[in-house]
């Protein structure tokens, strides 16, 4: 929470005074109170299975959205007895669009795999576990059905490098490469138009960067500077908006869990590392729920290297 606060106080310290700009301070000020507050918690109060068994709750439920969706029921008409209406023509979930749906998916994944990462009261049951283990397949079909292909190039990274981290044998990171290919071949081609739709609003992320890279344009003011709403990149937008703090304290906080890394820390991490992934096309640190997710996932990774180093002092558990 104090390093959120520093952050938020940084951008202060650099915002022009528009409107907009103070929205989005207070905004990411009472955010940044409220994710410390949950990490707080889930660091010191909450076992993993907690956390993850949320995970399982919310992808399962977006998962039957985006099913219904696709088969051409509005599933949202249906809960609210004709009340609501999807506001996406294309099958997203609960989420806004196929981005933060794919992203959802990606990101829950290893929450169904817990049997690989987990002891074996953390996992579901004694009885039938092999069995529940086969619902992993949920979050991957709703990366087929959410057709976008940030989220299945975060869940690449992520099993790459737990494969390598775990045995390092070489067909399975092929089999991967192999599976993102005909996904991205068949399933949603990754066009030419949004490749280079992309590569432009990058390109103005870049300009504006460098004509302020030491204390960026200030927090909020990214649509102002580039005419764009998003940057579809965190690392650029974060850069422009905060200066060159906000890569810097990405890198060293990389570097840090580099320096404490344990095998037994190995899936967290591997799930960071394709949120990372999904941060150079997206932006799923702007969407609460997802960054709630990823908040979580550091809180696990944070309580398992200081588990193992020893420096876990204050750590209460409802194993079983």
């Amino acid at each position: 929470m104090l390093v959120a606060l520093v952050i938020v106080s940084w951008g202060v310290t650099t915002f022009r005074y528009d409107i907009q700009a103070i929205q989005k301070v207070s905004y990411l000020a009472k955010n940044a109170v409220l994710f410390g507050v949950v990490a707080l918690f889930v660091f010191k109060y909450t076992s993993e299975k907690v956390l993850l068994n949320s995970m399982v709750f919310i992808t399962v439920v977006n998962f039957i959205f985006i099913s219904l969706q696709t088969m051409g029921v509005d599933p949202f008409g249906i809960v609210t007895f004709g009340l609501m209406k999807a506001t996406c023509n294309h099958p997203v979930g609960l989420m806004a669009n196929q981005n933060e749906a794919s992203a959802l998916f990606a990101f829950c994944f290893f929450a169904f795999w817990r049997k690989e990462w987990m002891p074996i009261t953390e996992c579901w049951s004694y009885k039938y576990m092999d069995f529940k283990q086969l619902i992993v397949f949920i979050p991957v079909a709703g990366l087929i059905l959410a057709e976008s292909t940030g989220g299945v190039l975060a869940l690449a990274a992520m099993l790459i490098f737990y494969w390598f981290a775990k045995n390092r044998k070489a067909w399975p990171m092929v089999a991967v490469l192999v599976g993102v290919a005909f996904y991205m071949y068949y399933q949603d081609p990754f066009t030419s138009s949004a490749v280079t739709e992309r590569v432009r609003i990058w390109h103005l992320g870049d300009v504006a960067i460098w004509q302020n890279p030491v204390l960026g344009v200030g927090v909020g003011l990214w649509p102002l500077v580039t005419g764009q709403l998003h940057a579809h990149n965190e690392f650029i937008q974060i850069w422009l908006g905060i200066g060159f703090m906000g890569p810097l304290f990405i890198f060293g906080y990389a570097i840090d869990v580099y320096s404490r890394m344990t095998l037994d820390a190995i899936i967290p991490a591997a799930v960071l590392i394709g949120v990372a992934v999904n941060c150079f096309v997206s932006f799923p640190l702007h969407l609460p729920p997802l960054a709630l997710i990823v908040l979580a996932y550091i809180s696990i990774l944070e309580r398992k290297l200081r588990t193992q180093n020893g420096l876990d002092p204050c750590r209460h558990t409802d194993e079983g």
